[in-house]
């Protein structure tokens, strides 16, 4: 979340400096000729991981490595350049630096391009399209300057020099983009940071204009800080909750609770009751599970396990148990149908521990079995 942050935090910060920058004292890399086509091959080339030990049903091979650049805060992945090949980017906020990677669509990918950002330490990152019809375009969110950057995409995988579109209140932490206002054109939702001893939003929603840039902010309700260290927003999730059509969103506080927020008709927010599972929300996904209707919260706690909360379609969930377990710390969440089965699955991130990917199946009326961990590897 940057180190203004961690300063503020009254954290030590010495655990996070780079014990050494130079990459070829780390035996495990790869080097390959350098050559004008792939003068970083050295340090980039992507290298299949020693394999792990096998876990039952665990429905993954083992994972590829690719080198980032210093502290990397985020990873999102989108066709960059048209070739219906997924590439990824990765922040890091360390380094004030932005890699993409262009998939060959054989899970490896090329030497990346770098990209740096004008702002200081870029904690989230997103990729979206804000032109009407255009490329892809990548949004990072910087933590110690409190901006909001774009890179235009080119269509060609390239992007051109990042551009400041938004000064922000507070310090951001997250950023997903939806459209909020039903106007067919790509907002942005940006997690803030409660300063100590102030009322402040959770979150500015921007509202983009097409162009790449934004001509309008929304804030909702603020809320209390009383204490003497700032209060990050953890994670933010958007979807329509009460079925109105219009895009809500769910705001966490680490190791604290979730709220929902509903949309006014794209003017405004107005928040729910706080909510969450039983061992403090650290992220929460959104999802129809059961295939009623509504969407349900699919929330991960501080003590790793996963709560699925069935959505009453007012903004509101229901009281749940966990569901499954999961490692310590899960810092991410994401949905999708893994097995193909047609039924929506579960994959969380866990930081500490060494099993560092867990999924859970679906099975019919959102219940889940847990099926595998894959491990994960600190690059």
């Amino acid at each position: 979340m940057g180190w203004k942050y961690v300063a503020d935090a009254h954290q030590d910060s010495s655990r996070w400096i780079r014990k050494h920058s130079n990459a070829a004292a780390d035996d495990s890399l790869t080097a390959a000729p350098r050559t004008s086509q792939a003068p970083f091959a050295k340090h980039f080339r992507a290298t299949p991981a020693a394999p792990s030990t096998a876990y039952s049903n665990a429905g993954f091979a083992s994972p590829t490595k690719l080198f980032t650049g210093y502290l990397p805060t985020a990873v999102v992945q989108g066709d960059f350049n048209g070739d219906g090949k997924q590439d990824v980017a990765i922040s890091n906020g360390g380094d004030n630096t932005i890699y993409v990677y262009l998939g060959n669509g054989d899970g490896s990918f090329s030497v990346p391009e770098v990209l740096y950002t004008t702002g200081q330490s870029p904690v989230w990152l997103a990729a979206a399209n804000l032109r009407k019809n255009g490329p892809i375009d990548l949004i990072a969110v910087d933590g110690d300057s409190n901006e909001v950057e774009v890179f235009l995409g080119n269509g060609n995988g390239g992007f051109q020099a990042s551009a400041m579109v938004a000064s922000l209140p507070q310090s951001p932490t997250f950023v997903v983009a939806a459209d909020f206002n039903k106007d067919g054109l790509t907002d942005l939702a940006v997690g803030l940071t409660i300063d100590p001893f102030s009322a402040e939003p959770q979150f500015e929603v921007l509202l983009g204009n097409g162009t790449g840039a934004f001509s309008s902010a929304l804030l909702p309700p603020p809320v209390q800080n009383a204490g003497d260290s700032p209060i990050p927003t953890g994670w933010l999730s958007a979807g329509d909750l009460n079925n109105d059509g219009y895009t809500d969103i769910v705001a966490t506080i680490a190791f604290g609770g979730a709220t929902s927020y509903l949309n006014q008709g794209g003017t405004a927010f107005v928040s729910k009751s706080p909510f969450g599972p039983q061992d403090g929300a650290v992220t929460v996904g959104l999802a129809d599970m059961d295939g009623d209707g509504c969407l349900d919260a699919i929330e991960t706690g501080g003590l790793g396990f996963l709560t699925i909360a069935k959505g009453n379609c007012d903004g509101t969930f229901a009281i749940a148990s966990p569901t499954a377990e999961l490692g310590d710390v899960d810092a991410a969440v994401t949905v999708a149908d893994i097995n193909g089965d047609g039924k929506l699955d579960v994959i969380a991130s866990a930081a500490f521990t060494t099993l560092k990917r867990r999924s859970a199946l679906g099975h019919s009326g959102a219940t889940l079995s847990p099926c595998s961990t894959a491990m994960g590897q600190v690059m």
